[in-house]
């Protein structure tokens, strides 16, 4: 149910730090994070939020104090239960590890051009 394809990294940065709030008109954007522990959340913390996990649980605060979120991202305990959201509902957006199983039930985003795997894509770990 996501209207897009392809986000540069900036864009995706944008998602998930709350800027961008709809996919298109009627269309709001559902982040879904991992929970605490996870490599995913750890990814997500070094490389998108670029914060530590106290930080971002202020900045969701904040968010939701400032009014500019409604209430704090769903989370989930897994990649399979992340992408069984995902695949049930709509206009949610999530990051799993690239192996993780069922991964081709749901739409995977492009980022910089790149899906995971090919030479380029931004989202890997140095």
């Amino acid at each position: 149910g996501v209207p897009v394809d392809d986000l540069s990294l900036d864009e995706l940065r944008r998602v998930f730090l709350f800027k961008r709030g709809v996919w298109r008109p009627g269309q709001p954007v559902n982040v879904m994070l991992p929970d605490s522990g996870l490599p995913a959340r750890g990814f997500l913390l070094r490389h998108v939020y670029r914060m530590s996990e106290q930080d971002l649980r202020r900045f969701i605060l904040e968010r939701i104090f400032q009014a500019e979120i409604d209430f704090a991202p769903k989370v989930v305990g897994s990649d399979a239960e992340a992408l069984a959201f995902v695949k049930a509902g709509r206009s949610l957006i999530t990051l799993v590890s690239a192996g993780a199983p069922r991964l081709a039930q749901v739409k995977v985003l492009r980022i910089d051009g790149k899906l995971p795997r090919q030479a380029g894509y931004p989202l890997v770990d140095k």
